[in-house]
């Protein structure tokens, strides 16, 4: 829990922390000598943790890592490689984690294809051509046609696009908006089946509506004066 709790701070920093753990048999030189500590514990429950620590830090520069992740021997890591791989790129893909083993090193060269050709464009890129995608074609990120159409994604599509909708509608800052009907899609997702989908509706509905979340203490009382801030 500590490798995804890393992911929270969405600094640059951690991801290389991340990276490693999430890589089987940690970070090789050019001379292919393993560099990471030799006494980290590898097991699948710490790289599918770093790779959801990865997911929480929203960078493109995770995106190499994860594809490479896609090869993994478990299919818990897998599971959750693929899923950070599609929130981070907004983007579908042919890749089963449960298929054979040639099957998925088939979808693994296609990201790195696809990833050779976009690596040098803003994440902020991958996401709209991601909307656009799946029918929702949004020119900017902000404005209220822009927040009419990231609702409408949220209640369409796969799970990284709704995460993503969610995410844009966070961050959106937008003068005179709907915030009370934005806020009631939010409310109906809160008990989505997936945790990061309930946790990201709640996250959108605190900064549009700015609102401040009290800091709950470890005998349950929220600490006077104590908030956090979106």
């Amino acid at each position: 829990e500590i490798l995804a709790a890393l992911g929270v701070t969405r600094s640059e920093r951690v991801v290389p922390i991340l990276t490693r753990y999430l890589l089987k048999d940690g970070v090789r030189d050019a001379a292919g000598n393993a560099s990471a500590p030799e006494t980290a514990i590898k097991s699948s429950v710490v790289r599918a943790e770093a790779a959801l620590g990865l997911m929480r830090t929203r960078s493109k520069h995770a995106v190499p890592t994860l594809i490479e992740a896609l090869m993994d021997s478990e299919l818990t890591v897998r599971n959750q490689a693929v899923s950070t791989l599609r929130y981070l790129t907004n983007r579908d893909d042919a890749y089963d984690p449960q298929n054979d083993y040639e099957d998925r090193l088939l979808n693994q060269n296609l990201w790195l294809g696809w990833y050779d050709a976009h690596k040098d464009e803003p994440r902020g890129t991958w996401i709209l051509a991601g909307f656009k995608e799946k029918g929702v074609d949004i020119a900017e990120l902000k404005g209220e046609s822009a927040v009419s159409a990231l609702v409408k994604a949220m209640t369409q599509g796969n799970e990284s696009l709704r995460l993503n909708a969610m995410d844009c509608l966070a961050d959106i800052q937008v003068e005179g908006s709907d915030s009370a009907g934005v806020s009631k899609v939010l409310v109906g997702l809160l008990d989505h089946e997936l945790e990061a989908v309930r946790e990201n509706a709640l996250i959108a509905m605190v900064r549009i509506n700015r609102l401040n979340i009290p800091v709950i203490g470890d005998d349950g009382i929220p600490k006077s004066g104590h908030c956090i801030h979106y």
